[in-house]
């Protein structure tokens, strides 16, 4: 009986394990929101408005997921302190880059067009894997 149960218990914990790699294209961000997931992408565009910094997987930011990187964490991402030497140094780190992100995806929602888009947040570098 108890070698049944650990069985079971380990094929479960290599389940759990599994579910946690799986990774998902970006455009399937808007399936998944509020769950923890490994979205991939090529970073087409960058951009820092010297309070965040967003990686954005299409030209426009507005058809498709959208990653960013807050105020407090943009530090761990990059010792630049001015927005263009951030803009830079995120270009350089990611920009034409395939990467898996991974994070809660959340949904925007523009007041001003009254449309929505997937979002996740990054807080350090781990949350980022270039491929």
């Amino acid at each position: 009986m108890f070698k049944s149960i650990v069985t079971i218990a380990a094929f479960l914990s290599l389940n759990v394990a599994v579910a946690a790699e799986t990774v998902i294209q970006h455009a399937e961000a808007t399936k998944h929101y509020g769950h923890k997931m490994t979205v991939e992408g090529t970073v087409v565009a960058t951009s820092c408005d010297g309070k965040k910094c967003y990686l954005n997987f299409n030209q426009d930011f507005r058809k498709a997921l959208s990653v960013i990187i807050e105020t407090a964490d943009i530090a761990k991402f990059t010792k630049a302190t001015t927005t263009a030497a951030q803009q830079a140094d995120m270009d350089t780190l990611y920009k034409g880059k395939k990467v898996h992100v991974t994070g809660v995806i959340s949904e925007y929602k523009s007041k001003s067009t009254n449309t929505s888009r997937p979002q996740m947040s990054l807080s350090g570098p781990a949350d980022i894997k270039v491929k």
